[in-house]
């Protein structure tokens, strides 16, 4: 190296360091579209995990308004309960169109069916129709005014 004048000297220290250069902003782009890439399932992820939530609170309110209902037959506790449904059914949508979830899983979800409120039904009528052997209101008053009470 001690016949290369300093011109060339110079010239070959500055293209190494140009080769390092370009080097280094070869591997950082590379790097760097990796983390884009990363942030970006990352995010899709995030979605899925909010859409999963989502459907988990939803899933718990129409568990609640339909246990409700069941106990008090209230035309609020239907229609809150369809609406828990229906939101459960957009979140478990969103769930099924992330690219995270298994696309093969039929959709066996029946539409929420509404009570027509022309015709409400009767608590007897409900009460029978879900549970055939439980006695009659009648029968059950007259076992109560036979029970003998305590003097």
């Amino acid at each position: 190296m001690s016949r290369w004048s300093i011109r060339a000297r110079i010239l070959a220290l500055a293209g190494v360091l140009l080769g390092v250069v370009v080097g280094t902003n070869v591997y950082l782009t590379h790097k760097l579209a990796d983390s884009a890439t990363a942030v970006v399932e990352a995010g899709e992820l995030g979605r899925t995990i909010d859409a999963a939530n989502g459907a988990r609170i939803a899933f718990g309110e129409m568990r609640y308004w339909l246990t409700d209902l069941a106990v008090s037959l209230l035309t609020p506790s239907e229609r809150n309960a369809v609406a828990a449904r229906e939101r459960m059914d957009k979140f478990l949508d969103a769930l099924g169109s992330s690219p995270n979830c298994a696309p093969s899983v039929p959709n066996t979800r029946s539409p929420p069916t509404t009570r027509s409120t022309s015709t409400p039904p009767t608590t007897a009528s409900w009460a029978t129709s879900c549970w055939p052997r439980r006695a009659s209101a009648a029968s059950r008053s007259t076992a109560c005014s036979r029970r003998s009470l305590p003097n």
